[in-house]
């Protein structure tokens, strides 16, 4: 299943086009999650994160779908 990868701020290092490219379409198998997304682009499990699906706040070990657009970015803090 084809994916859309969107890298933000200091992920954008991870791309597979390089820095200058922050979007990203990966091939994957069906049943995969989203922490393969990280295993095959390099970036650590435990590497705080944002995981956007699809417009939605994800978890990395929700399953994923075809053309799923997936985004990454560094930790959002609320402060107030």
């Amino acid at each position: 299943m084809r994916i859309q990868v969107k890298l933000f701020g200091k992920f954008r290092s991870f791309s597979p086009a390089g820095p200058a490219h922050n979007v990203a379409w990966l091939d994957m198998e069906p049943g995969r999650k989203l922490e393969d997304i990280f295993v095959l682009l390099g970036i650590a499990k435990d590497e705080p994160k944002t995981i956007v699906r699809n417009a939605y706040i994800a978890r990395a070990t929700d399953s994923l779908t075809e053309g799923d657009v997936v985004a990454i970015f560094p930790p959002m803090g609320v402060s107030g």
